[in-house]
């Protein structure tokens, strides 16, 4: 099975915004209930859009999912493995048959604190902070260890994230390669076949509504 990523830059659109809040999860509902900021709870909201898109072009069924004791998304009855993620107004779904991680940063400078934190010196001389985060961030969320792991204990080199320990490679990654944020998407596979699509709100619009 192809990997699908999908990505939305969400746009205030206040009707839209209701249909698709409808017909949102329960699951979704709360967490977009809890927001405050309006451009939070468009992007909230997205990820769970992208992830119907996805699974409808994957041809598989959507349905309700819950989040488990490590905040990973998962469908009970394993239909597919996925994952979501959000910056600002952008949302992303990833929709596979095998376990994986994605993220999305929109570029910004770190503070120099953060980057002791995440990385080694030698990583930057590769990537820049921000793609170091987002990758690591992919990984972390395939795993499922979440931002409680030491981000320095892993390396990011090329298209793959080691153990800084022994070397030793621990996943793959692969990068949208976008202009405008930084998307990274970690899996355990030697290799993997991307479909990706970017939506626009009235492409949206015509395929779920």
């Amino acid at each position: 099975m192809q990997l699908y990523i999908d990505l939305v830059r969400t746009v205030p659109d206040q009707n839209l915004f209701e249909t698709f809040f409808l017909q949102a999860t329960d699951v979704r509902r709360q967490k977009v209930l809890k927001l405050r900021q309006e451009q939070g709870k468009y992007a909230s909201l997205g990820v769970e859009i992208m992830l119907r898109c996805g699974m409808k072009r994957a041809g598989i069924p959507f349905g309700a999912y819950s989040y488990g004791e490590d905040g990973k998304p998962y469908f009970a009855d394993n239909r597919a493995c996925f994952s979501l993620s959000h910056s600002e107004e952008y949302a992303c779904a990833a929709v596979w048959d095998k376990p994986v991680g994605i993220d999305i940063e929109c570029r910004k400078d770190l503070t120099s604190g953060l980057i002791q934190r995440i990385a080694g010196e030698n990583e930057w001389k590769e990537h820049s902070p921000i793609a170091i985060w987002c990758a690591k961030e992919s990984y972390l969320k395939l795993t499922g260890e979440g931002l409680r792991k030491d981000m320095r204990k892993i390396v990011f080199r090329g298209d793959a994230m080691l153990d800084a320990a022994d070397g030793n490679r621990l996943c793959g990654l692969y990068s949208a390669g976008l202009k405008e944020l930084e998307c990274w998407v970690s899996f355990f596979e030697e290799s993997i076949q991307v479909n990706f699509c970017q939506w626009d709100v009235k492409a949206l619009r015509d395929f779920l509504c």
